[in-house]
């Protein structure tokens, strides 16, 4: 029995463990789907005001979750900027205890820290394109809905049914879809324990055909095709649905994480095999249900419910397998440093394409010989030799990366703003295992060893450097989603209901001017949901085709699909023309002027800065803080009056 720590020894550990959580997950403000879930909240708030908005016109995701309501409530209390930043925080603090819990089932002391500093660090993306994460640093019904599956699932673990049950249920009623796929691997946990329970499959699969046959929403989709129209527009707008999309590196991804949860089974026993063996079975299902009910036959609430997220379970699971797998081989009297070098390289490997594929095997057989006994010892004579080839094999693989951030740092004369961000994305993601191995190790071998102040010293400036650097909010977000000043973002000259254009940006039509957007990115998440919005959003794109550059329906980037904007350079020749298309739109904001064409000016206080890279692989900043209005009534008078002549 290990020996209850000293408060040097717990304040070293908590302050490294913080320090890695805090690294990896900065915040940002709203950004990503919190910006959808932050207008739903304002909707509640305004109903009125927004009803006419793209994203709600035809139905939008808060029917299905009670996430917005609550949200609004603080937003009437505290404003949008407090109110995200606590649920943030809070969602985070409770997603960080609920895997402590859940972790501790299996693990204590130093294994438990591995584990944590594993699963704290280490690439949390799952599916494809790398669009959805778990426990996203900004706020969002995901996280909680998360947090409350893994309590749930600790809870199953150690025969607490009630109280699981309990959690899964408020867990659906924040975000179903991310609790149907863990409730999938619940039921075949339960299944494989009480196989008494198989009966209760044939009943809850004719449950759901019941209420498709008498058209209960949702379940009636099970029943209806989705038409071709809408569905090109999904497997354009959210290609990453579709798992015959996804890249290569994203299936190397996830096979990587099945087969170190695979690997991880063969040296576990009892309810830690069966978690593994059924958090594999019950993804690989989930994604099979999408290819075949989503993507062949084209069944509307397959398409829905998205099986394919339970891989945010086998994301988060495969941590543990991973500290599973590197506390085994430190264990071991032979082949450690052969074992833990190779995961080290097969984690690299995955940029290498079908090559990624052969490695992940040859260490996934590796680990079988390991677990039977049976493989050979490999002696090492000179380990630091050994350790250099290592290190230059990972330079290799890393090296194109590597070089190609030398030439940007280089062409931009060493920017002091850009060598930040490229220092970054070495530590956190180039380097990201050689980072975490040294902590890992520390944890390991020096384990109720009392710390020198040296290591409390350091330990505790990393985690107020952690803090220092966490809130990464421009100054630019922080203005928009506090202010309160009515003359701001038009307020005051924008009548309620009215339609805005702003740059093809969503946040500022609706945290600024607190007005509907006409058209932006986010509004198309709910094409795969409601079919009218679907095939309005491609009418409203294809609306303002002449403010663009390319079409966002037809580009094979999925940042271009996701995250479009306007060019600048078109806007003075055709802004009139998309004016007169769009019936629905009232005003468009923009930063270009067209000398006596605006019908008001507005000056932020602070500027916007966007910064771009360049083909040459230089970048530009651009800032900006002047905003013009044009008013789309007058081109709409003037179509019609030359209709009538």
């Amino acid at each position: 029995m290990e020996k209850s720590l000293t408060l040097r020894q717990s304040f070293v550990i908590f302050s490294i463990l913080a320090s890695l959580w805090l690294l990896k997950h900065p915040y940002n403000g709203i950004w990503h789907d919190g910006v959808i879930y932050t207008f739903m909240a304002m909707k509640d708030l305004s109903p009125d005001t927004f009803a006419g908005d793209l994203f709600i016109k035809f139905g939008s995701q808060d029917n299905y979750t009670i996430f917005p309501q609550v949200y609004a409530v603080l937003i009437k209390f505290f404003g949008i900027y407090k109110s995200a930043l606590m649920l943030t925080v809070v969602g985070q603090l409770l997603w960080i205890f609920a895997a402590v819990s859940l972790f501790r089932t299996f693990l204590k002391g130093k294994e438990l820290c591995v584990a944590l500093a594993i699963l704290f660090f280490m690439r949390a993306y799952y599916g494809g394109f790398n669009c959805f994460q778990y426990a996203e640093p900004f706020v969002s019904p995901r996280i909680f809905s998360e947090a409350l599956c893994i309590l749930g699932v600790a809870c199953i673990l150690k025969g607490r049914y009630i109280i699981s049950a309990v959690l899964f249920i408020i867990s659906f009623l924040i975000h179903p879809l991310m609790t149907l796929g863990t409730g999938f691997i619940v039921y075949v946990y339960l299944l494989l324990t009480y196989p008494r329970i198989l009966f209760s499959a044939p009943i809850l699969v004719a449950a759901i055909f019941f209420l498709g046959i008498f058209k209960t929403e949702p379940f009636a989709g099970i029943f209806r095709v989705i038409p071709p129209e809408w569905h090109q527009i999904i497997s354009v707008r959210s290609s990453f649905m579709f798992l015959t999309q996804w890249p290569l590196n994203s299936w190397a991804e996830v096979f990587f994480s099945i087969s170190i949860t695979a690997a991880a089974c063969m040296f576990s026993k009892g309810v830690m095999r069966r978690l593994f063996f059924c958090v594999i079975i019950g993804a690989c299902c989930g994604m099979l249900v999408n290819i075949i009910g989503g993507e062949l036959l084209r069944l509307e609430l397959i398409m829905q419910i998205q099986a394919w997220r339970a891989l945010w379970f086998l994301q988060f699971i495969s941590t543990l397998g991973a500290a599973v797998l590197i506390i085994k081989f430190l264990k071991l009297e032979e082949n450690r440093l052969l074992l833990c070098s190779f995961f080290v390289l097969t984690w690299y490997s995955l940029t290498l394409g079908v090559i990624s594929f052969g490695i992940t095997l040859i260490f996934f057989y590796l680990c079988v010989r390991t677990s039977r006994d049976d493989l050979p010892s490999v002696k090492i004579l000179r380990p630091f030799t050994f350790l250099i080839i290592v290190f230059i094999i990972i330079i290799n693989i890393t090296i194109p990366h590597i070089i190609n951030m030398v030439r940007i740092f280089i062409k931009n004369d060493f920017h002091i703003t850009l060598s930040s961000q490229l220092t970054e994305y070495a530590l956190f993601n180039l380097f990201l295992p050689l980072v975490l191995l040294p902590v890992i190790f520390f944890f390991y071998y020096h384990w109720g060893k009392k710390p020198s102040l040296k290591i409390v010293f350091l330990s505790f400036a990393v985690l107020i450097f952690s803090l220092a650097i966490w809130d990464r909010q421009t100054s630019w977000s922080k203005m928009l989603e506090s202010n309160q000043d009515d003359t701001a973002f038009f307020r005051n000259i924008l009548p309620k209901n009215a339609a805005i254009l702003w740059d093809a940006s969503s946040e500022i039509p609706w945290f600024g001017a607190r007005r509907p957007s006409y058209i932006s990115a986010h509004q198309g998440s709910g094409v795969v949901f409601y079919q009218k919005t679907a095939i309005e959003y491609a009418r409203r794109v294809k609306i303002i085709l002449p403010l663009m550059d390319e079409n966002p329906l037809q580009s094979k980037e999925i940042g271009r699909k996701l995250g479009w904007g306007l060019d600048k350079t078109k806007f003075k020749s055709n802004y009139s023309r998309v004016c007169r298309q769009a019936e629905e739109l009232d005003y468009i904001v923009t930063t270009v002027n067209v000398p006596g064409r605006s019908i008001a000016h507005w000056r932020s206080a602070v500027p916007i800065v966007e910064t771009h890279i360049l083909e040459d692989g230089t970048f530009e900043e651009i800032s900006e803080q002047d905003f013009y209005l044009y008013d789309c009534g007058e081109f709409k008078v003037k179509a019609a009056t030359d209709q009538g002549n």
